[in-house]
Formats: structure tokens, C-alpha cells, sequence
């Protein structure tokens, strides 16, 4: 073996103390140069190329472990823990958030919730009623009190003094709009409106020195904030600060009008055919990688799409079938699919344990060694061990001194 050859093996974290032994001629016949070379000739001949395959491999293991999450009885994200909700009234649209306990909800909605609107005085823009100089008011919102300071110039208008108002109330950044409405005449009000619905976005206003308030009427309340009321199945009044209602755990409807309506739930057909379709071109995906790549991986690696293939006879019970190098999903699943009911009694069953043994062996190829993985390093046996770069010192200190003796004694060769 060469200079060349053993700077290979160092630089690239390939060691072990039978390689030290061949290299110091312990062992001629096992470890002669033509078994070596044998053994390293593919990885050799274009490294990059085994890594960039087993990168591959282990990329596309990883992608068809997620796809299979999806699908796995063992997984908190699983699309078999989701439900399809639907409402029979445009006012009201439902969504759930994971698997919903009952079948049908009756919701019966009293008060919706609502956000405090005052709406001021309306005064000419163009005259000036406002106290000159400084004019102090505080608005008290959710336990806290915020002054203001609105200065009135004697050039000041209606108008100038109402958007400056405006301004200091919208970039104070309290839950409140402050908005200027001003009609064809020039006659001008300030509506203060909570961003937010519900009894705890309610605020008051007052003044503390000036005529703020008084001139711009502010504090004159035309609608309350209040919480929605309702009920779901004829059960307790229950409130919400918002129009988004929890109806049960995991889901909610968001309303927009008072009255009742209905919840329907189902299994999620269409999340479920999404994540299978998913799953079956991560499956494809995975066999294809491994089979362009197989000239550069180890048996572990065929044997993993040997695994994955075993499953084909399970699937097709539900149309998904084999043709001998991909998976097809068949009408028989869609027909399957369209139903909810045969989502629990048909598809999931088998599609779970499908996905539960497919995560399985993803996992295992997705976490492997490059050493496993790898044909031209793992088909020596015990005679090699890839360390991926973790180096032993020892055998890093020693196999570096053989390589600087060998180069002395090239050097000599040619001194």
C-alpha cells in the first residue's frame, strides 16, 4: 500500500488496529495489498460520490420517517388524532384543533361579544372651543391610568386639536382607534373604539384639567363592551371575551350573529388521504434513492427496502399496491377514504401498523453510521472501523508517525 493510499485512510477517519498491523506486515496475507485495495478500490475510486449517496439515503430515511409520523399510533401529531367539523349556518364556522369527543354539537348563542364604542361631539372644524394652552385627561383601561397633555394654540381649530388627540391615542398603543370623522360641511367627531371585544377591554375617559373631554364629548358610550353568551347541548351559560367560542376540548366556532346552530364532526378524510398520499411518495422516494445508489451501499441499507417492500401485501387491502419497484395508490383507497366511517374501521388499523413498521426501520437507517451504510467501508468486517471523524489519539499519533516515516524513506529514495 502507497503513500498516497495510507494518507487516504488518515485523512478520511478510516482506522483500526488491523490496518496499523497490515500496514507494519503483520498480517501479509489477510491484509496483502491486492485484499486491500479489494476492499477500498470503490471508495477510493470517487469518494464524494459513496457520501453524497449515503447522505442521500439518510436524507430520504429521515423524510419518510416524518410521512410516517403522520400515520403512527405512537405519534402526538398523528392525522388519525384530527377531526373534519362543518356548522349548518353561514353566521358560524367550526374548527378543530384534534380529535373531537362527541359527533354533534347543538351551540345556541344569546349576545355576541362586543368592543366599546364611544362616539364624541360633533363641532365645526374650522372654530376653536377648546381651552388655550394645556389641557390634561386620562383615559383608565385594563387597572391603568394614562394622562394626556394636548396643548391649544391660539391658531388651533376644532380640527388641528382632534388630530393631534387622535394621534397620541393611536401611538400610545392601549387597545384603543381613535378615528376623525368629518362630514361634507366640516363638521367633525372623534370615535374611540377598543381593539379588542369583551367586559375587560371596557375604558373611561375623563378630564383632569381643560375642557377636552367636555367640548369633544368622548366619554358618551355608544355601545357597552361584552362578553358572548351561550350554550352548547343545552348545558350551563358559558362566556367568551371574543366571538371564538370553545365549544370542547379541541374545538372552537367562530360566530357572527346571535341564534343556534349545529356542529357536525367526522373522522378527517381529507387530512388522512393528504398524509397517505404523503407517505406513499416518501415510500417511493426512499426505494428509488435506494436503488440508484446501490452500487455504493451496504447490505443494512437493502435490506431496509426489503423491509418496506414486505408491507405491499398489508396495504393493498385498502388499494395501495406494489408493482415491484413503486407504490400506487388505487381507487379502492379514495372510495375508502370518501367514507369517514371506514377511516376508523378500515384505513386506520392497517395504515397505522404500516406506519408504525416503516418508522422503525427509517429511523434506524436515518441514525446510522456512515460506516454502516456504506458498502465499500462496512464489507470489511471487523478488519475496519469508520470513526466519522472521531479520532483515537493513539492510533491518529501512530499511524501519523508511519506516514512521515514512509515519506521520509521516499524522500531518501530520491535524495
Amino acid at each position: 500500500m502507497n503513500i498516497n493510499e495510507m494518507a487516504n485512510l488518515y485523512s478520511l477517519g478510516v482506522y483500526s488496529s488491523y490496518f496499523l498491523n497490515a500496514i507494519n506486515g503483520q498480517d501479509n496475507t489477510l491484509y496483502s495489498p491486492p485484499t486491500m485495495m479489494n476492499i477500498f478500490n470503490n471508495y477510493y475510486s470517487n469518494p464524494s460520490d459513496m457520501m453524497n449517496s449515503i447522505t442521500d439515503i439518510q436524507k430520504s430515511a429521515q423524510n419518510l420517517s416524518e410521512a410516517a409520523d403522520t400515520l403512527s399510533s405512537y405519534s402526538s401529531n398523528s392525522i388519525f388524532d384530527t377531526s373534519s367539523v362543518e356548522t349548518n349556518s353561514d353566521s358560524a364556522t367550526a374548527t378543530a384543533t384534534g380529535k373531537v369527543d362527541k359527533n354533534s354539537y347543538t351551540v345556541n348563542v344569546s349576545q355576541l361579544a362586543t368592543n366599546q364604542v364611544n362616539k364624541g361631539n360633533t363641532i365645526n372644524g374650522s372654530n376653536l372651543d377648546f381651552q388655550s394652552g394645556h389641557n390634561f385627561f386620562t383615559i383608565e383601561k385594563d387597572g391603568q391610568k394614562y394622562t394626556f397633555d394636548t396643548y391649544v394654540y391660539g391658531s388651533s381649530t376644532n380640527k388641528s386639536v382632534l388630530e393631534n388627540i387622535a394621534n397620541d391615542i393611536n401611538n400610545k398603543d392601549i387597545g384603543l382607534t381613535a378615528t376623525l370623522n368629518e362630514d361634507t360641511s366640516g363638521n367633525i367627531g372623534l370615535s374611540i373604539v377598543t381593539t379588542d371585544t369583551g367586559e375587560s377591554s371596557a375604558f373611561n375617559i375623563y378630564d383632569v384639567s381643560g375642557n377636552i373631554n367636555q367640548v369633544g364629548g368622548f366619554s358618551n358610550t355608544t355601545q357597552n363592551a361584552q362578553n358572548a353568551i351561550y350554550t352548547v347541548n343545552n348545558g350551563n351559560e358559558q362566556e367568551s371575551e371574543s366571538n371564538t367560542l370553545q365549544i370542547d376540548d379541541n374545538l372552537t366556532a367562530d360566530v357572527t350573529k346571535a341564534g343556534a346552530f349545529e356542529i357536525t364532526a367526522t373522522a378527517n378524510s381529507e387530512g388522512v388521504t393528504s398524509s397517505v398520499e404523503n407517505f406513499v411518495n416518501k415510500l417511493n422516494d426512499y426505494l428509488s434513492t435506494v436503488e440508484k445508489n446501490s452500487e455504493f451501499i451496504s447490505q443494512n441499507v437493502q435490506n431496509s427496502a426489503q423491509s418496506i417492500e414486505s408491507v405491499a401485501s398489508t396495504l393493498s387491502a385498502i388499494g395501495i399496491n406494489y408493482n415491484g419497484s413503486e407504490f400506487e395508490i388505487t381507487d379502492k383507497f379514495y372510495d375508502l377514504a370518501k367514507n369517514p366511517d371506514n377511516i376508523e374501521s378500515t384505513v386506520q388499523p392497517i395504515v397505522e401498523s404500516v406506519a408504525n413498521e416503516v418508522k422503525t426501520t427509517a429511523n434506524t437507517i436515518s441514525e446510522s453510521s456512515t460506516y454502516s451504510l456504506s458498502s465499500a467501508l462496512n464489507s470489511s468486517g471487523n478488519y475496519l472501523n469508520y470513526t466519522g471523524g472521531s479520532i483515537d489519539s493513539y492510533i491518529s499519533m501512530y499511524l501519523n508517525e508511519i506516514i512521515m516515516s514512509s515519506m521520509g524513506n521516499s524522500f531518501n529514495a530520491y535524495g
